[in-house]
């Protein structure tokens, strides 16, 4: 099978999207179990996942017209793993704070869960630019050839 068939951008792109349903449904479940109401845990995780999801797409855009060097490719990933899940957990929190404005538990069970939000959105975000960095590799690679 070609390269351009197994990384071709719409089934990068179901793959992404299945990913994303994924653990925006696995979340709703922890989150249920953790007392929150099905309501609650389903808007939580939708917006939640959805910031991940389109972070990630930003990233991947990003990439695609944006190549670092070979001498400062770990930099940038770096960079972008960790600048972007703080600005992604900054507006969560945000949006939860406007969305639930009146509703302190929900508040203060949001601010406890930050930490563990933004390792979760650091981890997705350097799988996200590590494949990237993969990607554009192999696509060095190809053009090379």
């Amino acid at each position: 099978m070609k390269i351009e068939k197994i990384y071709s951008f719409k089934r990068i792109a179901l793959g992404y999207c299945a990913w994303w349903l994924v653990w925006a449904t696995v979340q709703t479940f922890v989150l249920h179990r953790l007392n929150l109401s099905w309501d609650i845990a389903i808007i939580d995780s939708v917006i939640f996942n959805g910031l991940i999801a389109l972070s990630g797409f930003a990233a991947s855009s990003l990439y695609r017209y944006y190549q670092p060097g070979r001498t400062n490719r770990i930099y940038t990933i770096a960079v972008f793993a960790f600048v972007i899940p703080i600005l992604f957990c900054g507006i969560f929190r945000g949006l939860m704070q406007y969305i639930y404005v009146s509703d302190a538990e929900y508040l203060q069970f949001v601010d406890a869960s930050m930490p563990v939000r933004f390792v979760f959105a650091l981890m997705m975000m350097s799988f996200v630019n590590i494949m990237n960095a993969f990607s554009n590799s192999l696509q060095e690679q190809k053009n090379r050839e």
